[in-house]
């Protein structure tokens, strides 16, 4: 007998990759912040406690480490885009499948 396996819904993981690729992108932007590099004109940059511990401890402002920060800041910005995709996606389909059985 096959068991039924619980997966989550499309809905479902799409707001997880999309809070996943949040706290990807406060680490990433606490990393940034804490290179020490100072940006032409100041910015106040405010970063969430969550944000400040998911941070990697910095190395001294290593350039390695800036370049790895906004590259994580860049693929956190492509995840978010690609799970708010499925959430379109799957609310286009919902919207198709109620249209389906009214008919």
């Amino acid at each position: 007998m096959i068991s039924k396996l619980s997966l989550p819904n499309a809905e479902e993981s799409a707001i997880q990759g999309i809070q996943r690729s949040h706290r990807r992108l406060e680490s990433a932007a606490a990393q940034v912040a804490r290179s020490g590099l100072q940006a032409e004109a100041p910015a106040v940059v405010k970063i969430s406690a969550e944000g400040r511990s998911l941070a990697a401890p910095p190395e001294q402002g290593s350039v390695g480490d800036l370049a790895g920060a906004l590259v994580d800041a860049k693929m956190a910005k492509h995840e978010q885009a690609a799970n708010l995709k499925v959430l379109q996606t799957s609310d286009e389909m919902t919207r198709e499948l109620l249209k389906s059985k009214r008919s």
